[in-house]
C-alpha cells in the first residue's frame, strides 16, 4: 500500500500517519519497516482492537492543530487519484471546511447490506433536526480550522457518520471510483454494523425515551378508558363482563411494551455510564513512533 501512494506523498510534502487498530497479522511489522526508512511515515498502535470508530479518533488526537489532514481507509480502496480529486477541490475552493468523496456506485453492497443501511437511514432521520447525509463516510480532507472540533469528541461510544452531519461547517462531496480491497476480507460484518447502528441512535437522539413516554402515557389512556367502560356496563346494565381473555392479552402486549421500554432506557444508562466513567475510549501501546511533523 506505500508504494502506491508513496509518488503521491512525496509530491504533497504530506506526512502519514497509520493507526493499527489491534491487526492480528504482519501489519505493524510492515509499517514499522517503512516507519524506520521514511521520517514522514509514523504509526500509534491500539493495545487492542477497539473499532473503527476510536480508531480515527485515535489517529486525529495525535496530530498537531496547524494540520490539515485526510482521513482514509488503510486497505488501498482509496487510491491517489481519488485523494489527488479531494485535495485539488479543496485549493480550488478555500472557502469550503471538509471535502467527502462519496463512491459513485454501490453494487458492492449486497441486498441486505442496501437495505439495511437505507431503511436505517430514514428512520433515524425521522428522529433528528439535523438529518443525516448517508454518503458521508470517513474518507474525507478536513482543514487544520477545523481539526479542533474534530478533536473534541472524546466519548467511549462514537458515531462518526452522525458526527460528520451533526457538526455543520461548509463541507463539499467529491464523487469518486472505489477500488477492491488490496489483500484480505472486511470483518465489518452485518451484526457489528446493527451495533454501530444502535450505538449510533443512542449517541444521536433522545427521541426514543420521548417515543416510549408517549406510547406508555397512550396505553395508561386507553387502560383508563377500558375500565370505565366496563365499570358503565356494570352499574347501568348489570352486566358482568368476561374478561378473561382480554386480561391475558393485555397482560402480554403491556408487559412486552414495559420490557422493551427497559430495554431502550438501559441503553441510554450504558452510554452515559460509559461517557462518564474514567475509561478511556482507547488505549495505546508503547510502541508508538510519530512521523516527522513539520514545524509551524
Amino acid at each position: 500500500m506505500v508504494g502506491l501512494y508513496q509518488g503521491l506523498w512525496t509530491k504533497l510534502d504530506a506526512r502519514v500517519l497509520f493507526v493499527n487498530d489491534g491487526s492480528k497479522d504482519n501489519t505493524l511489522t510492515v509499517i514499522q519497516s517503512y516507519a524506520e526508512k521514511l521520517s514522514y511515515i509514523g504509526y500509534i498502535n491500539l493495545s487492542r482492537n477497539f473499532g473503527k470508530e476510536q480508531a480515527i479518533t485515535a489517529g486525529l488526537s495525535a496530530v498537531p492543530l496547524n494540520q490539515n489532514v485526510v482521513i482514509m481507509d488503510g486497505d488501498g480502496q482509496h487510491t491517489p487519484k481519488a485523494v489527488g480529486k479531494l485535495i485539488d477541490y479543496m485549493q480550488a475552493n478555500p472557502e469550503v471546511d471538509i471535502t467527502f468523496g462519496v463512491r459513485e456506485s454501490r453494487q458492492y453492497q449486497g441486498v441486505l447490506d442496501k437495505a439495511f443501511s437505507k431503511w436505517f437511514y430514514k428512520g433515524v432521520n425521522l428522529m433528528l433536526p439535523q438529518p443525516l447525509d448517508d454518503q458521508l463516510g470517513d474518507f474525507f480532507f478536513a482543514r487544520s480550522t477545523i481539526l479542533p472540533a474534530l478533536k473534541m469528541f472524546k466519548d467511549s461510544k462514537l458515531f462518526w457518520k452522525g458526527i460528520y452531519s451533526w457538526i455543520g461547517f461548509n463541507r463539499a462531496k467529491i464523487p469518486i471510483t472505489i477500488d477492491d480491497r488490496q489483500e484480505g476480507k472486511s470483518k465489518f460484518s452485518f451484526f457489528k454494523k446493527l451495533n454501530l447502528a444502535i450505538d449510533g441512535v443512542v449517541w444521536l437522539t433522545k427521541f426514543p425515551l420521548y417515543l416510549i413516554s408517549i406510547l406508555g402515557l397512550g396505553l395508561s389512556s386507553i387502560s383508563f378508558l377500558f375500565a370505565l367502560w366496563f365499570i358503565g356496563q356494570w352499574l347501568f346494565t348489570g352486566v358482568t363482563v368476561p374478561g378473561f381473555y382480554t386480561i391475558i392479552v393485555m397482560q402480554a402486549f403491556i408487559g412486552g411494551i414495559l420490557m422493551l421500554s427497559l430495554g431502550v432506557i438501559a441503553l441510554y444508562l450504558a452510554v452515559i455510564s460509559e461517557n462518564t466513567s474514567s475509561k478511556p475510549g482507547f488505549l495505546l501501546s508503547s510502541d508508538n513512533k510519530p512521523p516527522t511533523w513539520p514545524k509551524p
